[in-house]
């Protein structure tokens, strides 16, 4: 599921950037999260080591990128990333078509705030009461949910937006 990749990303980020810190690795031992964290703490030493702390990835190795990349695509491209982004693309589309025109642009932010925790809350006791079918289906209907509220946003003013390139990372 995409919360497992972005855990292990996060994972092996946390590793590289405390790669000069004495820090026990957080993770449970064993788990992919675990061996992300040590690797990127491995590389990031590595990196810092031949002082290229700030520097990309060398690049002077076609056939290890292309492994790379070919790893990361099959990750991403795994049936579970590729089921559930389909399955929130259409129950998003369920809930346009289910609620009327403008219902979801009047909503407040505290609004979609408790329609999300709701639908995660639902999630919780599905799973609680072994009901992994309605689980799933929550799930779901919460990230489409986060979905609609995002596309209710109205568009950024280019005027006042910072120039791609100063822009502050997410």
């Amino acid at each position: 599921m995409s919360f497992r990749v972005a855990g292990i990303c996060n994972a092996y980020e946390s590793g590289y950037g405390h790669h000069d810190r004495d820090l026990p690795n957080p993770y449970s031992t064993g788990s992919d999260e675990y061996h992300a964290y040590a690797y990127g703490k491995e590389v990031g030493a590595e990196r810092a080591a031949a002082g290229a702390r700030d520097q990309p990835a060398p690049r002077d190795d076609p056939e290890a990128l292309r492994a790379e990349v070919d790893r990361l695509t099959a990750l991403l491209n795994s049936p579970e990333l590729v089921e559930f982004r389909d399955a929130v693309v259409r129950e998003a589309a369920h809930q346009r078509e289910r609620w009327p025109e403008g219902h979801d642009r009047d909503k407040t932010p505290e609004e979609w705030l408790w329609l999300v925790a709701y639908l995660a809350t639902k999630a919780t006791q599905a799973k609680r009461y072994g009901d992994d079918e309605k689980y799933r289906h929550h799930i779901v209907t919460t990230a489409a949910a986060c979905a609609n509220w995002h596309a209710s946003l109205p568009p950024p003013d280019p005027v006042h937006a910072p120039p791609h390139d100063q822009q502050e990372p997410a």
